[in-house]
């Protein structure tokens, strides 16, 4: 049954944790720490532990050389258990050793890292592997940027093709292959035939995968051996699809920052940066709300730098070293499109107001009265709600 399944995964979780924990994650006052997932979808940072509150115990290395590549072996994994638990482990080695002794061992398995991720072209994997992989790409560029800089031939062509791959599924282009398997904004999986078809209406999709998804989850010490740990909750392969490519492209800016806004437009960083840009406002205004709380993360990394607070332009105060990093005309092409459906209260869209909702709160300035105005005038049509059912709203 669903809770079967769901109770199996957190058992063997337990029994990973409490094995690991035996060996590597001897700690101090472990019930006042709680471990978080190192991509959690947050638009505020949690309190994760203090390194000091960790150490390998006598007698181990925090960093054998099996036990590290078998961590990073899996980080790509189809099952989200196993991607959790080895991102866990490796940022729990992160959080007991210096950042350049954590650096110089995962550089020893960078050619191994290569060959595990960039061996076959993202769009001919199966969905499921697809996840994995983008997943992992996130947590290493995240966690460790300098393992994958941003003039690397590999990562470049890995996200040309993710950029590509979520155009073509939000039909911002044509698919000229004629094959192959698209994610759209909503986590709706479609083929080639189904965008061609322009009749076709966009339908609210009802995942029954979900059925067999765990929730998000607490472990507390007496069942990991250690400090209490928060499992997030699984989604459907989809919309986890979409939540990691923003969460990839996130890191991307948030980590190699001045090489992504810096680089001239002729250069292959310079050339996906407004793609970039355009995927986070169309992912802004999609369904999944994860999918709409990582768009927003990102987009003010990209509005802001040196912001260490999200929600300071929510709480109307002024965030610190605050710099426009986007050229004004490269906004306005991508809220084109948000304020061109404002003009019909037919085409209003819970998914669009709540994306419309954040981008208010990012760039208020940029906005005056007549947009207000505008939704009020919808506003009253809508108390209509003979004519409102007769339109097939």
């Amino acid at each position: 049954s669903p809770r079967e399944i769901s109770c199996s995964s957190s058992k063997s979780l337990s029994f990973l944790l409490r094995i690991y924990s035996f060996f590597y994650a001897s700690t101090k006052n472990s019930n006042e720490f709680v471990l978080y997932d190192a991509l959690q979808i947050s638009e505020t940072p949690k309190q994760v532990s203090e390194r000091s509150n960790f150490s390998s115990r006598d007698g181990f290395s925090s960093f054998h050389p099996i036990i590290t590549q078998m961590l990073l072996s899996e980080l790509n994994s189809p099952k989200f258990c196993v991607r959790f638990a080895a991102r866990l482990f490796l940022k729990h080695q992160q959080d007991i050793n210096a950042d350049s002794k954590f650096h110089d061992n995962l550089a020893a398995f960078s050619t191994f890292l290569k060959k595990l991720l960039f061996s076959r072209a993202l769009r001919l994997l199966p969905l499921p592997e697809q996840v994995g992989l983008v997943d992992a790409l996130a947590f290493l560029v995240q966690t460790e940027p300098q393992l994958f800089p941003l003039s690397d031939q590999h990562l470049l062509a890995l996200l040309s093709e993710l950029l590509k791959m979520t155009a073509i599924a939000d039909k911002e282009m044509p698919d000229k292959s004629g094959d192959g398997t698209f994610i759209d904004k909503d986590g709706r999986v479609s083929g080639s035939a189904d965008l061609n078809n322009k009749t076709q209406k966009s339908t609210t999709q009802v995942h029954a995968s979900a059925l067999f998804l765990s929730k998000s989850y607490k472990l507390g010490p007496e069942n990991t051996g250690g400090v209490m740990v928060t499992v997030p909750g699984e989604f459907p392969f989809g919309v986890q699809l979409r939540i990691s490519a923003v969460l990839l492209f996130k890191a991307v800016v948030s980590r190699h920052t001045a090489e992504f806004f810096d680089a001239p437009t002729s250069n292959p960083i310079g050339n996906i940066r407004p793609h970039v840009i355009s995927f986070f406002f169309r992912s802004l205004v999609s369904r999944p709300p994860e999918a709409v709380t990582a768009s927003y993360s990102a987009l003010h990394s990209c509005f802001f730098s040196g912001t260490s607070d999200p929600d300071a332009t929510i709480a109307g105060q002024k965030p610190p070293s605050m710099i426009h990093r986007l050229p004004k005309e490269l906004l306005q092409t991508c809220i084109r499109p948000v304020l061109l459906k404002l003009r019909d209260h037919t085409k209003l869209t819970v998914p669009l107001l709540r994306g419309l909702a954040r981008l208010l709160a990012l760039l208020a300035s940029w906005f005056n009265n007549t947009l207000g105005q505008k939704l009020l005038d919808h506003l009253k049509k809508w108390e209509n709600a003979k004519e409102i059912i007769a339109l097939g709203i």
